[in-house]
């Protein structure tokens, strides 16, 4: 499997194709106080973009690469998704008159099904075994176009425009907390700020339930991890794609590995609400709840999405009104 770091170039066409249908993300302060640390947390708010999350980045710059290469719409699109990257293609789909089938595990939440059938996209449930053999081996048929979330061309560089962003901010954050899911947006992301900004630590965060990451940088290769029970849908693999290992520690694109625990998860998704007004979902509360426990001055939780299946959510915050 071949992954391309995007470049600079790629980053700002990207960035021009978003600014053109209105697709950036606010940076918001916030003030914090843990046990270990009081001070403030910079939140990048990609739950608040269109569909709940940054996904219609990479899918939009996917399409533009394609209609580049090929001068046409795809016949038909298909993307292995846990939910919110396949909400983006079928929300494209629908708007370009292409059909849409998206593979998603079993764990996918029906917030994430509903809005994916609602666009006319077909939902086919996989167990995760299945789903993970499509993203390590990728599908080829030239009639259609893959939305991978690492090896389709323009995805990578959709996500790259986030770190443009991050750079233009008035006071730059001093260490960025990514959700690591099958590994594309820390790629996108990292491949920016190290070239442009490389004093901005970048930390991926998985959580207790599936350390996939922390637990290849272990043992120096990619080994299975069984997932265990999360509120955080979207992150957590059953291993790192081998290609993005590499990439990751052959360019020192990732400065360290943090995983947080379930509580500490569902706690900062409540914080988040009742303190902040900010709704994420469980991926995104783990990037805060990494951040404002860390020892940095001016940390920045990455909040990926806000697609949670509602009674999940509301039992979230009943159980920490505390807070």
């Amino acid at each position: 499997m071949r992954i391309e770091l995007p470049t600079l170039e790629d980053a700002k066409i990207a960035q021009a194709l978003q600014a053109a249908r209105g697709i950036r993300s606010e940076a918001k302060e916030v003030q914090t106080s843990t046990p270990d640390r009081c001070g403030k947390v910079f939140l990048k708010l990609e739950n608040e973009l269109l569909l709940g999350s940054y996904k219609l980045r990479g899918v939009i710059n996917a399409l533009d690469h394609h209609h580049r290469q090929h001068g046409k719409n795809p016949k038909r699109m298909i993307t292995v998704s846990a939910g919110n990257m396949a909400q983006a293609v079928a929300y494209i789909g629908k708007e370009i008159n292409c059909p849409v089938k998206a593979i998603v595990p079993e764990s996918a939440p029906r917030a994430k099904t509903d809005v994916i059938r609602a666009f006319g996209g077909d939902v086919e449930i996989r167990p995760m075994t299945e789903v993970w053999n499509y993203i390590e081996n990728p599908l080829s048929d030239p009639e259609h176009l893959l939305i991978h979330p690492l090896v389709t061309p323009g995805i990578l560089a959709g996500y790259s425009v986030i770190a443009l962003e991050i750079l233009e901010m008035p006071v730059r954050p001093d260490a960025l907390f990514i959700p690591f899911g099958v590994g594309g947006l820390t790629i996108g992301i990292a491949s920016i700020l190290k070239m442009l900004a490389p004093e901005i630590a970048i930390i991926c965060v998985e959580t207790d339930a599936c350390p996939t990451l922390q637990s290849a940088f272990r043992a120096g290769k990619p080994v299975y991890v069984t997932k265990g029970h999360t509120c955080a849908d979207a992150i957590g693999t059953p291993r790192v794609v081998a290609s993005c290992l590499e990439l990751i520690r052959e360019f020192k694109l990732v400065d360290d590995v943090v995983s947080i625990a379930e509580r500490d998860i569902r706690s900062a998704m409540s914080t988040l609400h009742l303190r902040h007004n900010v709704k994420v979902e469980g991926a995104a509360a783990a990037s805060f709840a990494a951040a404002i426990n860390s020892k940095f001055k001016r940390p920045m939780a990455l909040l990926t999405g806000q697609n949670v299946n509602q009674d999940l959510f509301n039992e979230i915050i009943s159980e920490n009104l505390e807070f």
